[in-house]
């Protein structure tokens, strides 16, 4: 367990939990993300959180895996990877935040920039000097709030997903400079 303060953790998750990890995706997702799928986005969340994908996610070492705990609450999942090119400044590595999702009824607490100010510090901590995530192109809120974390967009790339509607398929690197430390 990652204690992060006093209300907000980070619970390694393992391959015992893909169901409970599914489950949660299924009430998260959706609220979100549903309207940019053909299907009612079922497809995706089974690919994505099979227990075949999330056996590769965990046999990958610098893949970190976790479920996000608020108040002893299981809320979201925050998946980080280290040593990940950044392609648009390639050949630049840096730590990406690649799946944070919280659950609807928690938003707006403060969670979010808590996740993300824990991996700006894991960045620094392992001397990156980038930071960076995905953010879909039609989803403002999320870019918003990328934003106002001093996230700026690269470049853009296309999803492959046949399910994904075509106006949902752009998707943009974003990052984070980190300044050295002093």
């Amino acid at each position: 367990m990652i204690t992060i303060n006093s209300h907000l953790s980070l619970q390694p998750i393992t391959l015992d939990d893909q169901e409970r990890l599914l489950e949660l995706m299924q009430e998260v997702y959706p609220a979100a993300y549903g309207h940019f799928w053909k299907d009612d986005c079922s497809w995706y969340l089974n690919h994505i959180y099979s227990l075949e994908s999330l056996k590769k996610d965990l046999a990958t070492p610098q893949s970190h895996y976790h479920f996000i705990l608020y108040k002893n609450e299981t809320v979201g999942i925050f998946k980080y990877i280290y040593n990940q090119t950044y392609t648009p400044l390639s050949p630049l590595k840096g730590l990406k935040l690649h799946r944070l999702y919280l659950h609807p009824s928690v938003q707006g607490k403060g969670i979010g920039r808590g996740i993300m100010q824990y991996g700006e510090q894991l960045a620094r901590k392992l001397d990156y000097k980038i930071i960076w995530l995905d953010a879909m192109h039609t989803h403002t809120q999320a870019q918003l709030f990328y934003k106002k974390a001093g996230y700026v967009k690269t470049e853009f790339q296309l999803l492959p997903f046949d399910l994904l509607k075509d106006e949902h398929r752009k998707m943009w690197y974003m990052h984070k400079m980190l300044p050295s430390p002093k």
